[in-house]
């Protein structure tokens, strides 16, 4: 090939004395490129604006790109269209330093990552500037890149129609011509696809001169042609350092060189040359488009050619395209490119995430081979690791099938895949199995030699490349045992012998090992060779049985038993002194076994066993008194019969005509019969005997004729109207008067009234006027109607209402506490454990005392506090009753769980939680469980090895609803202990009971003064907080700065009517009081607390 040399002005055109004037200025502003900002210009075909927005784009690319400061990474967006350099065969779009021009854009994009590619592109840059039949006046480049660094990107683009058949540097490059120009020539070109371009020489592609680092990257190079003498239909590298990426090169043609023509330096890396052929014939050329011409320097790896290239990973193996015919150079599911690149080199280059489709670049954990990633799993075979070139192993051990060759090559696909087996050129085995069997093996009859394997499946087949294996003998090996056979607690001495070092399954390298367990034990030892064999021993250890005790409940009532059944052995005694598998407890304690098996080695196992107390029945009084033992006599539709239970601490369970429940309860009289009641007392599962009651309703005297009768006024002084008999018009008749239904007495209708007289009413004497009795005064509606006596009549225009309060109204019926819910709780065996229990609200707002019933050893309750402490002694499941008595006797229970986990932390879950405040009154926060997201959690307080104690999360609060954490109720209150308030400072964390879990922002410090010094504190003022509001059933409300004080707590609705008061005369450090406003309807209700001095309110929303 003669010298390509062409002076610059020449190069350059018809413009150059303009190009030289720009380049000279953009030389000198260079300097001032870095203090402007990055500017994007728009292209869009027939477009006749300034090109600053996609709205005002311009029709001119070059205009475009000359308009772009050089050096600066402006960058120009070329829109859909085909766009052609100019009507001269000279004019080219050219590129220079630090601008980037992308293509493939709609028109609209904001950013690149909006840019969606297709394949080709939907934007062109067309050489075909003449003639449409003809090439020979077509653009000599299409693109030109006269000096470009790294910074400089050609990416997205259709290039096509370039013919350099002009003289010097106008004969090379059709589609790209690139240079080093005035010093570099370090283009990107990128998503690119070359394609009907020719030249003498680079057809597609032309980079010239030693200073010139070309990198491409996803591009397609397809029916290009060179007829010149230095050849390369796609691609010449003149002189260059040039690096091609994930390239394919099909269908191009040259009379030398065919698809690649290199006389520089060629990385060529994961792409594919297929079908180039020579200049007009249709013959594939041996060397498939590479000719190495002077001193060319190649690498060429992991690239599908068809001249089995040397280099790593290379392969002949058809690439199955979608449709090679049309273009479609795009990989089908059996292609040998699919997952068979070299992810590495790729990442390297830093190439882009997307292919030339626009598609992921890696699917999967491979990448493939050429411009196109396959997006999906492939069925062809691919290896993931080559095999090594040689390999020298020792021969098979005893016991063993395969050697270190059998990790040497690593391959994936879809099978069946055949494998075919070849030691120095000949066949040697065949079979047939999954991807996921293949390994390279050998058997002892092989030999040194070189091997191969050939692996193959529906799609076609790859050959490993070869290696040289060298198998040289293993160790003898022996290994001597002091028994083989012993019991738990016992050892055994294993010697083995037989090479220089040993290496047991156990990690051991010593010769000797002591073993203590059942099972195989293995030695590996090598030699000074470095081969090895391999011995193994079994020992046998006669394990301790596993020992249990099932009870048939561990808790059970006063006068039952529990049955104990142990197992895991055949001999049995337990601390008791018995020796049956079975033991009856009929008392509460611990109680243990030791099991030994035929072995004679022994376990021993423990469980608790509580026993309740016993139960009284219940005290059976009725309203009006008995008229005999537990026998009450009434008349039918007088007032009802009132049944009052008492005694129990726990839930009272009736039994008896209506379901009644609960003390006292109402009878009515207005069925006349023999009614039997009997109620009995339940704490846990355990109840009490039954006592019975029997209310005996006789008729009442049935009086009948023809009445009539009218109310006619009822106020706070009488209740007054008439009745009479028309049969016995003179009769004076009685009148029962009713409020509501109970029998409040009866009246003679014995007043005369002329009116009535006038009307016929007999002698008018059958008025009545009862007076108002005092305890109807109690500011409450009643409800007033009148029968007459004895009969079923009953006076119209009733009933009337009245609402009176004068004198002193009686006081209401005393009513049981209420039971508050008490969520089952969670404490671990030997840990600290403080939890206090939820109030009991009072109806009539008196002091409560508790009791708690059922609690295992270790554990005590606190009735001034309601608090449980202590560490409990034995694991299980406990039923716990908690009572509480109001002054006048009235009592409520409600049961709930308790269990102990063992030593060893038991409890999971998906926690999650803070410990949001440390302060001297109380330590706050929230913990939920996801798995759980409506159960409360025990929180456990502790210092390095010291538990302070535990609280139930169990306190509403409408952020953490909101929040999504369950029903809300997971909020905790935890009141710092006295032995924290020492004036030390110690590091608070908090964790789940019973688990690993730390809450998070655990580690806060707390220091808090002697309690001598807390009085300071309360200096603060009156601090009242809700704990959770909205409401719906109680306030639980927390007060602090009133420590000594008395306190008065009012509630009232908005209009300030008072509905509850509660008086303490003492107040703790925190007090927490909980008020009952259940029966109050949904609205605005405000909390007024009083001290002697200070005053704090409250708005509170009622649900």
């Amino acid at each position: 090939m003669k010298p390509l040399v062409r002076l610059p002005f020449q190069r350059m055109g018809r413009w150059a004395h303009l190009r030289l004037f720009l380049f000279a200025h953009v030389l000198i502003l260079a300097s001032l490129t870095s203090l402007q900002a990055q500017t994007i210009r728009y292209v869009k075909e027939g477009g006749t604006g300034e090109g600053l927005t996609w709205d005002d784009a311009s029709g001119d690319l070059m205009a475009m790109i000359n308009a772009s400061q050089f050096g600066s990474g402006d960058q120009v967006w070329v829109a859909r269209g085909i766009y052609k350099p100019g009507p001269e065969p000279w004019h080219r779009f050219e590129l220079t330093d630090g601008i980037s021009v992308y293509g493939g854009f709609e028109g609209g994009e904001t950013s690149l990552e909006e840019r969606v590619l297709t394949s080709p592109s939907s934007t062109t840059l067309s050489g075909e500037i003449g003639d449409p039949g003809t090439t020979s006046d077509n653009s000599y480049h299409v693109v030109a890149c006269v000096r470009g660094s790294r910074s400089t990107i050609l990416d997205g683009f259709v290039i096509t129609g370039g013919n350099a058949h002009g003289e010097y540097n106008d004969a090379h490059g059709g589609g790209v011509f690139n240079e080093s120009g005035c010093g570099y020539g370090d283009p990107i070109i990128r998503n690119c696809y070359f394609t009907n371009n020719q030249a003498s020489s680079g057809g597609g592609f032309y980079s010239e001169g030693s200073d010139s680092h070309p990198l491409l990257i996803n591009c397609v190079f397809f029916k290009n042609t060179a007829d010149g003498d230095v050849g390369g239909g796609a691609l010449t590298i003149s002189g260059s350092v040039a690096t091609v990426i994930n390239c394919t090169f099909v269908g191009n043609r040259s009379t030398t060189g065919n698809a690649i023509q290199n006389k520089g330096t060629l990385a060529l890396t994961n792409s594919i040359l297929w079908n180039n052929l020579p200049d007009y014939d249709t013959a594939i050329q041996g060397d498939d488009g590479l000719d190495l011409v002077g001193d060319g320097t190649l690498t060429v790896t992991h690239t599908i050619n068809q001249d089995d290239l040397p280099g790593l990973g290379n392969q002949v193996s058809n690439p199955a395209f979608a449709n090679e015919a049309t273009g479609d150079l795009s990989l089908t599911a059996c292609s040998f490119a699919i997952n068979s690149g070299d992810l590495n080199s790729y990442t390297a280059v830093s190439g882009p995430g997307n292919d030339m489709a626009g598609q992921n670049r890696v699917y999967g954990d491979y990448i493939d081979r050429g411009a196109f990633e396959f997006q999906g799993e492939t069925d062809a075979l691919f290896f993931i690791n080559p095999a090594p070139m040689s390999l020298t192993i020792c021969a098979t051990p005893t016991g063993y099938l395969y050697t270190a060759a059998q990790v040497a090559l690593d391959l994936g696909g879809k099978g069946p895949v055949t494998y075919e087996y070849y030691k120095d050129g000949v066949k040697y085995d065949e079979y047939e199995a999954g991807v996921d069997d293949f390994a390279f093996w050998y058997t002892s009859d092989m030999s040194s030699g070189s091997y191969r394997v050939v692996v193959s499946n529906a799609c076609g087949s790859i050959t490993s490349e070869p290696f040289n294996l060298t198998i040289i003998p293993h160790p003898t090996v022996t290994i001597e045992a002091s028994a083989t056979a012993i019991c738990a607690g016992e050892s055994a001495t294993l010697t083995a012998s037989g090479g220089g070092t040993y290496f047991w399954n156990t990690g051991a390298t010593t010769s000797a090992i002591s073993v203590t367990a059942t099972g195989k034990y293995s030695v590996t030892v090598t030699n000074p060779n470095g081969c090895f064999e391999y011995q193994e021993i079994n020992i046998v250890v006669n394990n301790r049985p596993s020992a249990s005790i099932t009870p048939s409940s561990p808790t059970v009532c006063a006068g039952q038993s529990v049955t104990l059944t142990a197992s895991g052995g055949n001999m049995y005694l337990w601390n008791t002194g018995a020796t049956t598998s079975t033991l009856i407890a009929t008392a509460t304690g611990t109680y243990s076994v030791t099991v030994t098996n035929a072995s004679q080695c022994s376990s021993t196992a423990s469980t608790g066993v509580t026993v309740g107390e016993s139960i009284l029945p219940p005290t059976i009084t009725s309203s009006p008194t008995a008229t005999g033992p537990g026998t009450v006599t009434v008349l039918q539709n007088t007032s009802p019969v009132s049944l009052t239970a008492s005694g129990c601490a726990g839930t009272l369970v009736w039994t008896g005509p209506g379901s009644p429940s609960g003390s006292p309860i109402s009878i009515p009289t207005s069925t006349t019969g023999i009614f039997a009641y009997s109620v009995y007392c339940q704490q846990g599962s355990c109840t009490s005997p039954a006592a019975s009651f029997t209310v005996v309703v006789n008729p009442a005297p049935t009086l009948t004729g023809s009445f009539d009768g009218f109310l006619y006024g009822a106020d706070c002084s009488s209740f007054r109207g008439w009745a009479w008999d028309r049969n016995k018009p003179n009769t004076v008749f009685s009148v029962d008067i009713y409020d509501g239904a109970t029998f409040k007495g009866s009246i003679a209708a014995n007043e005369f009234r002329q009116d009535l007289k006038d009307a016929g009413k007999g002698n008018g004497v059958h008025a009545f006027r009862w007076s108002i009795p005092e305890e109807l005064k109690d500011g409450q509606v009643h409800t007033l109607s009148a029968k007459v006596s004895g009969s079923s009549f009953t006076l119209k225009d009733g009933p009337k209402t009245v609402l009176c309060q004068t004198g002193t109204v009686p006081p209401p019926p005393n009513k049981q506490p209420v039971a508050p819910v008490v969520p089952a709780l969670t404490a671990q065996q030997g840990v600290d454990f403080t939890t206090t229990l939820p109030v009991f609200t009072d109806p009539e707002g008196g002091t409560l005392s508790y009791g708690l019933a059922g609690l295992p050893t270790g554990l005590t309750f606190t009735s001034g506090t309601r608090q449980i402490t202590g560490k409990p002694g034995v694991e299980g499941g406990f039923v716990l009753t908690y009572s509480a008595t109001d002054p006048q006797g009235a009592t409520n229970s409600v049961s709930f769980n308790l269990t102990v986990a063992g030593a060893t932390p038991i409890i999971t879950g998906s926690f999650e939680g803070y410990l949001d405040k440390v302060e001297c009154g109380t330590i706050r926060g929230w913990v939920w469980d996801r798995n759980k997201p409506n159960t409360p959690l025990t929180v456990e307080f502790y210092t390095d090895g010291t538990v302070w104690g535990s609280v139930v999360a169990n306190i509403y609060r409408v952020d953490l609803l909101n929040a999504g954490k369950g029903n809300g109720v997971h909020a905790y209150s935890f009141e710092v202990p006295a032995g924290l308030k020492d004036g030390n400072t110690r590091l608070i964390r908090a964790r789940v009971s019973g688990s690993t879990y730390d809450l998070k922002d655990s580690g806060k410090p707390l220091t808090c003064p002697s309690p001598v010094r807390l009085s300071a504190e309360s200096s603060e003022g009156l601090q009242v907080t809700v704990l959770g509001n909205p409401v719906s059933d109680q306030v639980v409300v927390e007060i602090r700065g009133a420590e000594g004080e008395p306190l008065r707590l009012q509630l009232t609705d908005a209009s300030g009517r008072l509905f509850h008061e509660h008086q303490i005369e003492t107040a703790k450090p925190v007090e927490r009081q909980t008020l009952s406003v259940g029966q109050r309807p949904a609205g605005l209700l405000l909390l007024r607390v009083h001290t002697n001095a200070q005053s704090h309110t409250l708005k509170i929303l009622k649900h």
